[in-house]
């Protein structure tokens, strides 16, 4: 829990999205997360017990137009990539919390040949799933020709050297021949929903 969340005498700090719960013992206070991140883009606090303090957000720098609602109603607070929504509330149990970070796709350079780039989706790498075959050098991915497959996962398909290819989280790339870092061609699209 101590990379999740972190606490001082007067606020709490949602770092990481991820399904938990808090218990704040010295306010006697609970916090639920409920999450399905990184294939959903919202995740929800539910506040048990009850007092004054401000519940701080990580707001990621992969993210553009994130939104904070309290029991429904959108907040008008700072979300700025790389910094902390600040709610500061008199919260009551059942009080909840849900955050909105909108994902796309996104292009993230190797360090040593700005040429070549991984993709991501939010804060999630993506691996090509070659199966058992080895790709000659570095392929070739067309960047208007990725989709997402579905909303309920992070599965997308695409071109690579004119064939299909199917691109997963990198975290799940194993008992396959993968491929991370990409020479590119084209413009990502501007939305990848699949059905």
């Amino acid at each position: 829990m101590d990379s999740i969340y972190a606490y001082d005498s007067s606020s709490v700090y949602v770092n990481l999205f991820t399904p938990s719960k808090l218990n704040w013992s010295q306010r006697g206070v609970t916090i639920t997360q409920t999450t399905t991140f990184p294939v959903g883009d919202t995740t929800t606090l539910t506040v048990g017990g009850s007092g004054t303090w401000s519940m701080k957000i990580r707001i990621p720098t992969w993210t553009s137009g994130a939104t904070v609602s309290v029991n429904g109603q959108q907040q008008s607070v700072a979300t700025t990539p790389g910094s902390y929504a600040t709610i500061s509330s008199t919260w009551k149990s059942g009080d909840t919390v849900t955050v909105k970070l909108p994902m796309r796709l996104r292009l993230v350079t190797a360090n040593d040949n700005k040429s070549i780039a991984a993709v991501a989706y939010g804060p999630t790498i993506l691996a090509g799933n070659y199966g058992s075959s080895s790709p000659n050098g570095t392929p070739t991915l067309t960047l208007d020709s990725l989709k997402r497959k579905s909303t309920s996962s992070l599965d997308f398909t695409g071109t690579a050297n004119g064939a299909a290819v199917t691109l997963g989280p990198f975290y799940d790339a194993q008992g396959y021949n993968y491929v991370v870092y990409w020479s590119v061609s084209g413009i990502l699209p501007t939305s990848t929903e699949g059905s």
